[in-house]
């Protein structure tokens, strides 16, 4: 989408930034030490934001079932973040922010979201079984996104964090 190309909403997920604070195994090495060096996340793409600022919402229902689909190429904005609190849950604003732009291409994607007032940028891969979703950020951090499920249609895009049932979060792209 994600956050994090597709996908996605890394910046809702994983809080992934620009200064990278990861470090790397070095292959060189013959005590497979970790590199101590940051990744610099700007490094990951230069894609544009084309999103514009709005605010993550509660919602005070049950989160829909995803359908799953096939997720067109292409470049998205993010046009809805959602949390799903449930029946009788809190509604509202939640105070976080999002702008973001995610490129997508052959089960690759590179996000940038600066919503926040710090841009986050980043890069991996995602694949598809009936409606789940499995999104590897590769850059600037390696690491698996918590968005398990999303639904697609030709013009958008919905993943879903469904890892904390009372609270699920949707981020919803639409293609540009």
């Amino acid at each position: 989408m994600v956050g994090c190309g597709v996908l996605v909403a890394c910046a809702l997920a994983t809080g992934c930034g620009d200064d990278g604070g990861g470090g790397s195994i070095d292959a060189a090495s013959t005590d497979a030490s970790i590199d101590a060096r940051p990744i610099d996340a700007a490094a990951c793409n230069a894609v544009v934001n084309q999103g514009t600022l709005l605010a993550t919402l509660q919602v005070a229902q049950a989160a829909p079932s995803p359908g799953g689909g096939t997720i067109v190429d292409g470049t998205y904005v993010v046009t809805a973040s959602t949390i799903y609190t449930g029946v009788n849950g809190v509604t509202g604003p939640n105070g976080a922010m999002v702008r973001a732009t995610s490129v997508n291409s052959a089960g690759a994607y590179q996000y940038i979201d600066d919503g926040g007032g710090t841009v986050n940028r980043s890069a991996g891969t995602y694949s598809t079984t009936t409606t789940n979703i499995t999104i590897v950020q590769t850059c600037p951090d390696p690491t698996q996104l918590t968005f398990t499920r999303y639904d697609a249609s030709p013009t958008a895009l919905t993943i879903y964090d469904d890892t904390n049932i009372a609270a699920v979060v949707a981020v919803t792209f639409t293609k540009v």
